[in-house]
C-alpha cells in the first residue's frame, strides 16, 4: 500500500487498504487470535503474569479461594471469580467448611476445591485459567491434591501475605515479583478480595 502511495497509485492504495480491513475482521473471527497490544483488553497484569508465571494461556479468568475461622468455629472459605482483571460478583461462592472441625487452613482449602471442580460445580461454572489460593507451599500443594483428585490440570499458586512471595506445587523456592508491578498488584487484589469475602460470610456465620 506504501509503495502504490509513493507511485501516486491512490485507487491501487485504496484497494490494498480496503482488503487489508477484510482480512483483519476474518480474523478476528478465527480461533487462536492475538490480537495486536494495541487492541488488547483487560488488565495488563494477566499478559504480565502469563510471562512471569510461564503459563501456556493467558489467565483470563482466575479463581481465587480463602479460609476465614477463629478457634476452629464457624469456618468459612470464599471462592472469588475474576475476568480480565474485573471481579465477576455474580459468580463468588460461598462455603460452608464440612469436614474439618479443628483450625486447619490446609484441609479447608482441600475440601473446598474438591468441591469447587468436583462437585455441581464444575459443571455450572467455566474453568479458570489460573488458580490462586491464600497461602504458603501447604495451601497450594493442597489445592494441587485436589485437583489431582477430580482429574482437572489446571495451573494453581499460592500467595502468602508476608512477603507477597508466589508459591507453585512442585517448587520450595517461592517467586518474587515487583511490588509495583501490574502483575503482582493483581494478585494482591483478587487475593485480598477472596480474604475480604471469606471474613463477611464468617461473620454471617457467627451472627455478628
Amino acid at each position: 500500500m506504501e509503495a502504490a502511495v509513493a507511485q501516486q497509485n491512490f485507487e491501487q492504495a485504496a484497494r490494498i487498504r480496503d482488503r487489508i480491513k477484510s482480512l483483519s475482521r476474518i480474523l478476528q473471527k478465527k480461533p487462536g487470535w492475538v490480537p495486536r497490544p494495541a487492541e488488547r483488553e483487560g488488565d495488563p497484569g494477566i499478559f504480565e503474569l502469563k510471562r512471569a508465571l510461564d503459563l501456556s494461556r493467558l489467565p483470563r479468568r482466575i479463581e481465587a479461594f480463602d479460609v476465614s475461622n477463629i478457634s476452629g468455629t464457624n469456618q468459612a472459605a470464599s471462592m472469588v471469580a475474576f475476568r480480565e482483571g474485573e471481579p465477576l460478583k455474580s459468580e463468588y461462592r460461598k462455603f460452608k467448611i464440612k469436614t474439618v472441625e479443628a483450625p486447619n487452613d490446609v484441609a479447608a482449602i482441600f475440601e473446598v476445591v474438591s468441591r469447587r471442580y468436583g462437585g455441581t460445580l464444575k459443571w455450572k461454572m467455566r474453568k479458570p485459567d489460573l488458580i490462586l489460593v491464600d497461602g504458603g507451599i501447604t495451601q497450594v500443594r493442597a489445592a494441587e491434591r485436589a485437583l489431582n483428585q477430580v482429574r482437572l490440570k489446571i495451573p494453581v499458586i499460592g500467595l502468602a501475605k508476608k512477603k507477597e512471595e508466589i508459591y507453585f506445587p512442585q517448587k520450595n523456592v517461592p517467586l518474587r515479583l515487583d511490588r509495583e508491578g501490574a502483575a503482582l498488584k493483581l494478585l494482591m487484589r483478587i487475593r485480598d478480595e477472596a480474604h475480604r469475602f471469606a471474613l463477611q460470610y464468617h461473620r454471617v456465620r457467627r451472627g455478628l
